[in-house]
């Protein structure tokens, strides 16, 4: 017979593995780890990293990540889960790579007729080093040029840096302008980490180790759950669980449907599980926490769901969570180098939750303000 467990505690428990739990929060010093443990950053939109590890790390600093991510080294984005831009550990980007390089049709890498164009791109940023799309067309003029593609009319230079970058070619280095901007630099992924093999790992054996990654994050889940975060096929996804059989158990979540698969390890430490009380976090876009589940009955009132996860190209709005599950949403603007927070709840609450939920409000706008004279708020609608 199969284990059924309360939701308020699977809730905690993934807290604590997210690193979101108070007595799981980590130090500068393990920034790297952290993004291992959470099974790497959502990138796409260039604040949600640095917005997911200040709810992590304890006293992190946007300098933390750009120094793992461009001096160090020992972080990368590339595209990966879900065919999206991520941020993952140096030492598992193998794994990520070989086990998502068909999502979405984007390896093998075959442009016929376009290889002599790239060629001259990888020479150039051999030459000069990481380049804005722009400053490759200010080296390359054919980059202007029109073409018809799949993603519609755009240029050579468009196409041919997302050909590149989705088959880890080229990898995004140092943006332009700051930890917020999208002005990404390429890099010729040899050139940057010429020490990684990509192909030092199969295709199976890589996708076994990121579906582990993902329990031991993100556990316990649906296999529709790993479809939707890996993107592989489903009876795929059955296979390898069904290889880590001796690893792997099944549980119900009481009050939830379906059944969810765990990591033996997991249900171990499960026993006895302490729950803390009023868990508040601001978590941004397209936070791992919130994304990594297709079936999201353990994180939101179906009620409120399309509030949250309201776009069919998969926009998520930045949410509030109280203990794991999400009571609202939030968004900010800055005007004159100031930052205001505007909070949405679902429903009314207490005041003392309220007056928690604006004060930790008030501590994210001071960690986004450009500097530390910039002033900070945080309303309730």
């Amino acid at each position: 017979m199969h284990r059924t467990i309360n939701s308020e505690e699977i809730n905690q428990f993934v807290l604590f593995k997210q690193h979101l739990a108070e007595d799981s929060k980590a130090e500068r010093k393990d920034l790297v780890e952290v993004v291992k443990d959470i099974c790497g950053l959502h990138a796409q939109v260039a604040s949600t990293p640095y917005l997911s590890l200040w709810n992590r790390v304890k006293d992190f600093q946007k300098e933390d990540l750009i120094k793992e991510l461009y001096e160090r080294r020992t972080l990368v984005k590339i595209w990966g889960v879900r065919a999206t831009v991520h941020v993952v550990p140096t030492d598992n980007v193998v794994e990520y790579y070989q086990a998502t390089k068909r999502v979405g049709g984007r390896h093998p890498y075959r442009l016929i007729g376009l290889e002599p164009i790239h060629k001259r791109m990888l020479k150039v940023l051999d030459e000069k080093g990481p380049l804005t799309a722009q400053e490759l067309t200010d080296h390359i003029s054919e980059l202007k040029n029109r073409v018809q593609t799949k993603y519609g009319d755009m240029s050579l230079g468009q196409l041919s840096l997302r050909e590149m970058s989705q088959s880890t070619i080229l990898v995004p280095s140092k943006p332009r302008g700051g930890w917020k901007s999208n002005l990404h630099t390429y890099v010729n992924f040899k050139k940057w980490l010429p020490y990684v093999n990509l192909e030092a790992l199969n295709e199976h054996e890589a996708k076994k180790d990121v579906i582990s990654h993902y329990l031991l994050g993100f556990g316990p889940a649906m296999v529709e759950d790993i479809v939707w975060w890996i993107g592989i096929p489903k009876g795929e996804v059955k296979e390898i669980l069904e290889e880590m059989s001796d690893k792997v158990e099944q549980i119900a979540i009481r009050g939830l449907e379906g059944m969810f698969f765990i990591l033996s390890s997991d249900l171990e430490h499960l026993q006895g599980f302490s729950i803390e009380e009023n868990s508040v976090h601001l978590l941004p876009r397209f936070d791992p926490y919130i994304v990594g589940y297709k079936n999201r009955q353990r994180l939101i009132s179906s009620m409120y769901e399309k509030r949250v996860y309201w776009s069919t190209r998969g926009e998520i709005s930045a949410s509030i969570l109280l203990n794991g599950r999400i009571i609202g949403t939030w968004n900010h603007k800055e005007e004159n180098n100031k930052i205001k927070i505007t909070l949405s709840l679902f429903e009314r609450t207490n005041k003392a939750l309220l007056n928690e939920i604006r004060q930790q409000a008030e501590k994210l706008a001071r960690f986004m303000g450009e500097n530390d004279s910039s002033r900070d708020s945080a309303s309730l609608i």
